[in-house]
């Protein structure tokens, strides 16, 4: 038996037999002295000494429990003390006997009670030590036979003492083997795990009934396998078969380390080892192994790992939904689809759908919905409350809805009736949402067949994508309720400042809450000052008052009746007018000050002003209108009506107060005035007719003025126009006399004109005297002279008579007709005439007054040339769209003096003082322009030369609406000389 200091220590009868060997080493140690010779060195303090550490180990036995964990050392501890007493005494008394008695005192310690290598090494060597010390100390021993004797027996009973405490020491350990051995047969039965005991060369000892079961072997109780035995046994059932290696490794080789691992078997279970080492001896170990099927904890292992995936998934789903940009828009149409799509994905529900009650709250309209295995978005119908009325009254009360079974469940059943879906779902989960604390809509989730129920965090889950979705739809109606505040605010604000109306908000003592930039304004002053004391703010405005004292009784009387408003109006002394109006502000009834509205009034009042002097003026000038002058409405109803007191036709009016045009004319004339009423009003145009009526026998002319007063009502004028007619005919026949004769008359002058040209022309080609030349040149010069007035009386007459012809110009063949007719002209061969054109688009107007333009503005060109110049030119270039057309005549001649620029298009004005000029040529020229609908433009330098820009609309007429035929036109166009 492997006897140890620690089990002896914590037995009880070995601590017995230590506490009488420490009440036998203080009772012998005191009365020593009697055994010693008398002169003897034995010092009191020592025998005395060493009998109190005696003592006081026996005390610390029983009152100190650290001596029970420590008793070995303790006793080692005092034997060393004796021993060394012992030695003490043999040395100062040169008593052989001691050094005898000490040494044999050693060595029944040693044996007895210290059997322990490491201590009888240690008590030999301090042995040898006191021996070499004795024999050089002791030079003259002293044998005495009494003191031997007592030394001896007293060392025969401490050695007896200690040999008793061994003999119970090993009887109590037998003891506790033998119940420790039937502990453990016990719990090797009793044990829920497989257990082994094998020896140092792996071969199995002991195994139990679990270890047997667990992987299948037969054996009996008794049974002692071989080490490859029991592995290959334990192998079969091994899905990694290696694993054996590793057990029989630990069983031949690493025989001190503890083995701890898990392996799985071809059932599916899971199985964890553990082998500690025993010591079967001081030279050999054996091995006990435990094995623990721990299938179900692994089970429960992996679905917690599952399920904290699955959580740490889902607050991660949060998280990033907490975060996302359309989830924080709280756009319900953006949001559905990313809730729907991540919720089915963190549940690994079958199907994720958010809805919206609608309005009336009769029916969920599905707004989305994510079908996992699809992986598709879309909606399903609505659900009307009639066909599930109880589980709409479920949602409206109800936190969550679990439910399981919904085909059958009587919530839900009656929303699948005649439904041929494809799958249905077993397990529902609905969390309503509620935004303001009204139902909004549902979320809802939901599992297939055969599926697993809800889980407490799946529910939890499902809630708080319900409770986030929520605060979004909340947040994006807060936003929106924020934005129209920030625009309603910044609209307020807008028509504060902007209103055109001073506006000043005060508390009910008076002081300034606020005001804006059009009451600063009116009162000339500025914030800082408006911020003073009340007192002295009012007393500033009443100082820009007229009547000072009529503002100070206002304000007083607002002060003495809080809760009236008031207007009223000021003015003040720089010649301004503001009205005042003033407003009590309330809040939840009580009155907490007051609005005060100021506006300039002063051109609304004089302009007022204006309008009734205008309208005094209207009216007189309506009155000296000697015509006749009523407002109606589109029915004929008469709503104003002028009568001039002198007036015509005032027998035609039946009844001056009457109330319908009807009652004022005839029926004929109010039928045909009601029918231009209508046009008119159509229209939103002035119509003026005249006409010839016969009323009373007598037939007048009349012009009648109908235009537009107001959406459903017109003015008419009737006034009588006999005299001015007639005036007008008169006029008009004397006019087209007039210009006959100016017609024939310069018809008549040509013939002569030019019959005396050809015999200047012939007297000039034949000889005669020297003299004549001047003579001839001059009379030459007037005839020309004489004869360009003629022409442009004719064109003047043929203007006014002809009526425009639009057909296709051709350009190149104007200018050379208006070439050919100027080539008799004085110094015409002296000027280069260009010609060029860019038609786009062919040019319809009228040849004939073209021509006479072209002519007039060449002749011009020729007659106004610069002598100076080596090269005098004039050019035209016609340019054309489709819609203008664009002439420019472009010379070097003298140029026009800028003085006379103005007036160069009057008649009878002429710039120059040359014979050929009367002033009739370019007055022609512009009204010609005129009558073809276009402009014309000049621009001159003197000494550089003049260009005249002409601009025609390009326009076509169905048909010649002319007055003369095309062969007068032509007959009239052609030059005669």
């Amino acid at each position: 038996m492997n006897f140890n200091g620690n089990d002896q220590a914590n037995n009880a009868p070995s601590i017995g037999v230590i506490r009488l060997l420490g009440l036998f080493t203080a009772a012998i140690v005191p009365p020593f002295r009697l055994i010693l010779p008398a002169d003897a060195w034995d010092p009191m303090w020592m025998r005395w000494t060493l009998s109190g550490i005696a003592l006081a180990i026996v005390l610390c036995s029983y009152a100190w429990p650290v001596f029970v964990r420590y008793s070995k050392l303790f006793t080692y501890g005092l034997c060393f003390l004796i021993t060394t007493w012992m030695l003490g005494l043999a040395v100062k008394n040169n008593l052989i006997q001691e050094y005898a008695s000490s040494y044999f005192i050693m060595l029944f310690a040693t044996i007895i009670l210290f059997r322990e290598f490491k201590w009888l090494f240690i008590f030999a060597g301090y042995s040898g030590i006191i021996v070499a010390c004795t024999v050089f100390t002791i030079s003259q021993p002293h044998f005495s036979p009494i003191t031997f004797t007592a030394m001896v027996f007293s060392i025969m009973g401490i050695g007896s003492m200690g040999q008793l405490a061994g003999m119970l020491d090993m009887q109590q350990t037998q003891r506790q083997e033998t119940r420790l051995q039937l502990l453990n047969q016990a719990a090797l039965a009793a044990s829920n795990e497989g257990i082994i005991v094998t020896d140092h060369n792996g071969r199995l000892l002991r195994h139990n009934g679990v270890f047997r079961s667990l992987f299948g072997i037969v054996l009996e109780d008794s049974d002692v396998l071989p080490m490859e035995t029991w592995i290959q046994a334990i192998q079969k059932q091994l899905v990694a078969p290696e694993f054996a290696l590793r057990l029989a490794t630990a069983v031949t080789q690493d025989k001190l380390a503890v083995f701890n691992e898990q392996f799985e078997l071809i059932n599916g279970s899971y199985v964890r080892v553990l082998s500690k080492p025993y010591q079967e001896s001081a030279e050999k170990h054996g091995r006990i192994w435990f094995f623990k099927d721990v299938s179900a904890s692994e089970r429960l292992k992996a679905a917690t790992a599952q399920r904290e995936l699955r959580l740490k998934k889902q607050n991660e789903m949060l998280m990033l939904l907490s975060t996302d940009a359309a989830l924080q828009a709280g756009d319900l149409s953006v949001v559905a689809p990313i809730v729907a799509t991540e919720a089915a994905n963190a549940l690994e529900a079958s199907r994720v759908s958010v809805w919206r009650l609608s309005a009336d709250g009769t029916r969920l309209d599905c707004e989305n919905e994510y079908d996992s295995k699809t992986g598709l978005l879309g909606a399903r119908p609505s659900i009307h409350a009639a066909v599930g009325p109880d589980y709409f009254k479920l949602i409206a009360t109800e936190r969550m809805v679990v439910i399981d079974d919904s085909v059958r469940n009587p919530l839900t059943a009656r929303f699948y009736e005649g439904l041929t879906l494809p799958r249905k779902p077993n397990h529902m989960m609905q969390v309503p949402l509620r935004l303001g604390g009204k139902l909004f809509g549902v979320l809802s989730a939901a599992r297939e067949n055969e599926t697993p129920n809800w889980a407490l965090e799946d529910q939890q889950f499902l809630a708080s994508i319900g409770d986030l979705l929520m605060i979004s739809l909340e947040v994006g109606e807060r936003r929106k309720a924020e934005l129209e505040l920030a625009n309603s605010a910044a609209l307020l604000k807008a028509v504060f400042e902007l209103a055109g109306v001073g506006i000043l908000v005060t508390r009910a003592d008076g002081t300034v809450i606020d005001c804006n930039n059009t009451y600063l304004e009116i009162f000339e002053m500025t914030r800082e000052f408006l911020g003073s004391a009340p007192e002295t703010v009012m007393e500033y405005c009443r100082s820009l008052m007229v009547d000072a004292e009529q503002a100070k009784t206002a304000i007083q009387y607002l002060i003495e009746h809080p809760h009236q408003n008031e207007s009223n109006t000021f003015f003040f002394k720089d010649g301004r007018i503001a009205e005042r109006y003033t407003e009590v502000l309330r809040v939840d009834g009580q009155i907490i000050g007051r609005v005060w509205f100021y506006r300039d009034v002063t051109f609304a009042v004089k302009a007022q002003q204006r309008l009734r002097d205008s309208e005094m003026r209207n009216q007189a000038i309506i009155d000296a209108i000697p015509d006749l002058m009523l407002r109606i409405s589109s029915r004929g109803d008469i709503i104003d009506l002028k009568m001039p007191d002198r007036w015509e036709l005032a027998h035609i009016v039946r009844d001056a107060k009457a109330v319908h045009l009807r009652d004022l004319f005839p029926d004929e004339i109010a039928v045909e005035i009601l029918e231009q009423v209508e046009n008119v009003l159509a229209a939103q145009k002035l119509v003026e007719q005249e006409r010839l009526l016969e009323l009373m026998g007598t037939s007048r002319d009349y012009e009648t003025r109908i235009a537009p007063s107001g959406t459903d009502e017109v003015l008419i004028m009737l006034r009588d126009v006999t005299e001015r007619k007639k005036t007008e005919k008169e006029l008009m026949q004397r006019n087209h006399e007039l210009d006959s004769f100016v017609y024939r008359a310069s018809h008549d002058l040509k013939a002569p004109l030019n019959s005396l040209m050809g015999l200047i022309d012939i007297i000039q080609n034949e000889s005669h005297d020297a003299h004549l030349d001047r003579y001839l040149q001059l009379m030459d010069k007037s005839v020309l002279k004489l004869d360009t007035f003629v022409r442009n009386l004719t064109d003047f007459t043929r203007i006014n008579r002809l009526a425009l012809q639009k057909r296709m110009v051709n350009f190149e063949e104007i200018f050379a007709e208006v070439k050919e007719g100027l080539h008799y002209m004085q110094n015409a061969d002296r000027i280069q005439q260009q010609f060029s054109m860019q038609l786009a688009q062919p040019f319809y107007g009228d040849s004939f007054h073209l021509g006479i333009v072209l002519g007039n503005l060449i002749s011009n060109a020729i007659k106004y040339y610069d002598p100076q110049k080596a090269q005098p030119q004039v050019a035209v270039t016609v340019t054309c769209d489709a819609t203008h057309c664009s002439i420019i005549i472009v010379d070097n001649g003298l140029g026009i003096p800028q003085k006379h620029q103005d007036r160069i298009f009057e008649l009878f004005f002429r710039a120059t003082n040359q014979s050929f000029g009367s002033g009739i040529g370019l007055y022609i020229t512009r009204n010609a322009v005129n009558k073809m609908g276009g402009t014309i433009e000049m621009a001159s330098e003197e000494g550089v030369g003049t260009t005249f820009t002409i601009n025609l609309p390009n326009t076509v007429l169905e048909t010649d609406k002319g007055e003369q035929s095309l062969k007068q036109i032509s007959e009239t166009a052609q030059p005669e000389r």
